[in-house]
C-alpha cells in the first residue's frame, strides 16, 4: 500500500479536484484551475491549518473537500503546476478522447488540449466524448455529435447516456431504449431504466422495481431480482439481493468478492 506523505507534488491551495482521466484532472481554486498527472499525491487545504490528503499508487483519488461555485472559473495546468489553459470557464469536465466539455458564456462546447474550441459553445448541456460521440442537449432534447461538431443523431431524447460497446441508453417518449450509432433502436424492448453496457451486459429495471441484466439482443441474461446493480467488470458485478450486497458472475451465480 502506498504511504501517505505530506510532501507536496503541487502546493495545497485548491478547493476542489476531480478524478484523474486520460492523464488529466481538473482542480478548482479561486481564479485558477489546475490539472495534474496521475501517480501524484494531491493535498487540498480548505481551512487555514487543515489539510486533507488523498493518495494512491495507481492514480489520484478525490479529496474530501468543500465544494465552492460562486465566482470560480475552470482551467487546466500541467504536472509542474504551469497553467496550460487559462481559467476562463464556468464549468469544465476532464479530457476524454482528446477533448474536454466546458461551459463558456452560459453555453457548452469542447476544447482541445491547447484550449482551442474544437466544437463551439452552442449547447445547453454537454456530456463527454465516448466512442467518438458526445451527448449534447439543445432545445430541451438530447442528441449526439461527432468530434467535428456534426450532429449525427438529431436531438430527440429526454435523457441520454454515453455510448458504450456500440450502444447508448436513451429515454424516448418516457421509455428507456438502446440505440446504435445511427440513432436506430438496437432492439424493440424498452425498460423503466437502463444503464450502459459493460462486459457485454447492461443492468435494466422493469415495472416491478427490480433490476436484471440484458445482453445486446435485449433479452435477459440474468432475470430481474436485484434491488440495486453495479456494472460488470472482469465478468463480476456487485448487486443487492434480498437486502444483501453480493457478487455474481455473468450467469447470475454468486461468487466470492474479487481480490
Amino acid at each position: 500500500m502506498a504511504r501517505c506523505s505530506t510532501a507536496h507534488a503541487i502546493a495545497p491551495l485548491y478547493k476542489e479536484n476531480s478524478p484523474q482521466k486520460n492523464g488529466f484532472m481538473t482542480i478548482r481554486y479561486p481564479n485558477a484551475n489546475l490539472t495534474s498527472l496521475k501517480n501524484l499525491v494531491i493535498l487540498a487545504a480548505v481551512l487555514p491549518g487543515l489539510i486533507l490528503a488523498g493518495c494512491g499508487r495507481t492514480g489520484l483519488r478525490e479529496a474530501t473537500i468543500t465544494r465552492w461555485t460562486d465566482g470560480f472559473k475552470w482551467g487546466f495546468m500541467d504536472s509542474l503546476g504551469k497553467t496550460v489553459i487559462p481559467a476562463c470557464y464556468q464549468h469544465a469536465h476532464d479530457f476524454s478522447e482528446g477533448l474536454a466539455a466546458v461551459e463558456y458564456g452560459g453555453k457548452w462546447g469542447f476544447i482541445d488540449k491547447t484550449g482551442k474550441f474544437a466544437v463551439q459553445p452552442v449547447y445547453d448541456v454537454a456530456s463527454d466524448f465516448s466512442e467518438g460521440l458526445a451527448a449534447v442537449k439543445t432545445g430541451g432534447k438530447w442528441g449526439y455529435i461527432d468530434e467535428a461538431g456534426v450532429m449525427l443523431i438529431q436531438p430527440q431524447f429526454e435523457h441520454s447516456y454515453d455510448f458504450s460497446e456500440g450502444l447508448a441508453s436513451v429515454q424516448l417518449n418516457d421509455a428507456q431504449i438502446y440505440i446504435d450509432k445511427t440513432g436506430k433502436p438496437a432492439f424493440p424492448q424498452s425498460f423503466e431504466e437502463g444503464n450502459s453496457f459493460s462486459d457485454g451486459l447492461a443492468a435494466v429495471r422493469i415495472a416491478n422495481g427490480y433490476w436484471g441484466y440484458i445482453d445486446k439482443t435485449g433479452n435477459f441474461a440474468i432475470q430481474t431480482q436485484f434491488l440495486t446493480t453495479g456494472d460488470f467488470s472482469n465478468s463480476v458485478a456487485e448487486v443487492n439481493l434480498d437486502g444483501k450486497q453480493v457478487y455474481i458472475d455473468k450467469t447470475g451465480v454468486q461468487v466470492n468478492k474479487p481480490q
